[in-house]
């Protein structure tokens, strides 16, 4: 993940060098230290899902948002999935994609009530042929 992903360095480096958010909000420096944690337990969030998923082989997995993100949703919709084997050959479309990202990556086991999602059903982000666009990770969304 780490070699499609900013490091945690290139991440500080880039946020010290952003006076603000996408919405125009100030960062200060709690609020940079706050993003720089919230992606480092998105990461490892993301990985553990993952890893959990391989233990009880589950075969799809589903994004989700724990809070709003506007960035994320232009481009991923809640309930659209991926495979495992999707995870593997393009790590790049594991959650965070960006600081304050609010997008994370769930097991599908088959229970879940995915019918309240904006794409009825479960959809698939991508065709095998092609990455899909993602969001850009250096669109800032200040946690609340």
């Amino acid at each position: 993940i780490t070699q499609f992903k900013p490091s945690h360095e290139e991440l500080r480096k880039y946020l010290a060098s952003q006076n603000e958010d996408i919405n125009g909000n100030t960062l200060t420096n709690s609020d940079r230290d706050a993003l720089v944690k919230h992606w480092n337990s998105g990461i490892e969030s993301s990985i553990a899902e993952i890893e959990e998923g391989d233990k009880e082989g589950v075969e799809f997995y589903y994004y989700g948002y724990k809070d709003n993100d506007p960035v994320c949703k232009k481009k991923i919709s809640h309930g659209h999935f991926v495979t495992r084997e999707q995870i593997y050959k393009y790590p790049k479309i594991i959650p965070p994609f960006h600081p304050g990202c609010q997008c994370e990556l769930k097991c599908y086991r088959g229970d879940e009530n995915l019918r309240e999602t904006t794409v009825f059903g479960m959809q698939s982000l991508f065709d095998e042929d092609k990455l899909p666009p993602l969001p850009d990770w250096k669109k800032i969304v200040k946690i609340q």
